[in-house]
């Protein structure tokens, strides 16, 4: 047992370092690692047949995923993280628990199990906002990341389990299975994604995104000292400038960047800052006759109108706020727009109804500055990658306290902006109008895995329930 507790760390290890940024300037991780953590998990899980031991070898490994992206709950919350542990172990608790009952198929219905324990977690009917997979994303910066277009998050998911498990099979003599695995996911990922083809391309927008990493207290202050609000404003209003300049027509903010105004009109520093470019997008709360929402602004030279709400809201930590809903994309210089905050990014259904309302362009607005200096921030980055590939949209990431990026149609980061530093970044995002497979039928692959995984549960069972013997 010991050699089986020690592959399931190793796999932890590896889930852990696929979500690390990996050197200066760079964004992405070691994804491939996560591929590869499902093989000393596949060995750990192998001939196992404690189910309750199979549990915890499984948890042990998922914690590797689970404490880089809900570690920094804590700094809000201190409970946060103990309890999301507690309840999203479950999911990856009866993964480990499901391949032991599944006897000689455990090899098999692994990948099957963690596709359908993801799908689970991530399910906003069964967790509301508070849903939440995560093996998907370590693929933001490999090229698996492409499989989220036919299928959404599953497909990645699947996708890392089969390879992992598959080198297993290949190192253990189950050589054939092996290939059988690595062939058909060549043929899936050499296939062209319907709806990212140049022929979808409808046009292009220069686009800039401002974070200024400054301190969240000064935007408190701001309302109630004209000082503070003009010290304040001015670092977005040169950013702004500077990427009005290099040519952006649409300049994006972070989250909540505007102070808090009620019914009070918005300082005047703030109106500077917002008019150096064409149309500046910003978030801030909006005071309704129905409720208060998270939203997003876009000021137009003239005043604020609302674009967006914040749809799928921080349990316990947003409670005064209201839900916002599902909505047509907004008209900025020339392309539909639909502006997203914060925790919407981790909900491929939220950007996908958008698209079907015919959205040119994903605009995610957040402040991960209660992370500090965890990987939190990156992982959020990494929700957007999936969300841009899945759609075949291109996305603004306008994180205030960084980083920040503006993300291609098939996932590809095209200008990014470190952590805790003011910076203005701006590119050229193209402005696609196709419909990928995801877009078109949803998650496909998720509930067939589940359905598999049964199959082959049952079949385990049967098998290791079955009289040895002849008749």
């Amino acid at each position: 047992m010991t050699r089986r507790v020690a592959l399931a760390a190793l796999a932890a290890l590896l889930f852990s370092l696929s979500l690390r940024p990996w050197g200066p300037g760079s964004w992405g991780g070691l994804g491939l690692a996560a591929v590869l953590a499902f093989v000393p998990l596949s060995a750990a899980l192998d001939g196992l047949r404690r189910p309750w031991s199979a549990a915890g070898l499984a948890v042990l490994a998922w914690l590797g995923l689970a404490l880089p992206v809900f570690g920094s709950a804590s700094l809000a919350r201190w409970w946060s993280t103990p309890a999301l542990l507690a309840v999203f172990g479950v999911a990856w608790a009866l993964v480990g628990a499901s391949a032991a009952y599944a006897g000689r198929l455990t090899p098999l219905a692994l990948p099957l199990l963690v596709t359908a324990a993801e799908l689970a977690a991530g399910s906003r009917a069964l967790w509301g906002d508070a849903a939440f997979s995560m093996l998907a994303y370590t693929q933001a910066d490999t090229p698996l990341r492409h499989l989220a277009a036919w299928t959404g998050t599953s497909g990645p998911a699947l996708a890392a389990a089969l390879i992992g498990c598959a080198l297993h099979w290949a190192v253990s003599g189950r050589r054939r299975s092996a290939a059988y695995s690595a062939l058909a996911l060549a043929l899936v990922l050499a296939l062209p994604v319907p709806g990212v083809s140049p022929a979808a391309v409808g046009g292009a927008l220069r686009v800039g995104v401002v974070q200024t990493a400054q301190s969240t207290i000064a935007r408190l202050l701001a309302p109630f000292s004209d000082e503070v609000a003009a010290e304040h404003a001015s670092l977005f209003a040169a950013l702004t400038r500077q990427a009005a300049l290099a040519g952006a027509e649409l300049v994006v903010w972070g989250e909540t960047t505007l102070p808090d105004i009620g019914d009070a009109p918005l300082p005047a520093a703030y109106r500077t800052a917002l008019s150096e470019a064409p149309v500046t997008v910003a978030g801030g709360v909006e005071y309704a006759s129905d409720g208060l929402y998270n939203a997003v602004f876009a000021w137009d030279g003239s005043g604020l109108e609302v674009v967006g709400r914040k749809q799928a809201l921080v349990p316990v930590v947003e409670a005064p706020y209201t839900n916002g809903r599902p909505r047509d994309p907004v008209m900025l210089q020339g392309a539909y727009v639909a502006p997203f905050v914060c925790l919407d990014s981790v909900h491929g259904g939220l950007s996908r109804e958008s698209v079907r309302r015919g959205a040119e362009l994903l605009a995610y607005l957040t402040d991960d500055s209660f992370a500090g200096l965890t990987t939190t921030p990156w992982f959020h980055l990494r929700t957007v990658v999936m969300r841009a590939v899945e759609s075949g949209r291109a996305a603004v990431f306008a994180n205030e306290a960084g980083p920040s990026a503006l993300v291609g149609p098939t996932g590809e980061v095209l200008r990014l902006a470190g952590p805790h530093e003011p910076a203005a970044v701006v590119d050229e995002v193209p402005l696609l109008t196709g419909t990928t497979p995801f877009v078109a039928l949803g998650d496909w692959v998720g509930p067939a895995a589940s359905l598999a995984a049964v199959v082959l549960l049952v079949a385990g069972l049967a098998s290791r329930h079955a009289p040895t013997g002849t008749w």
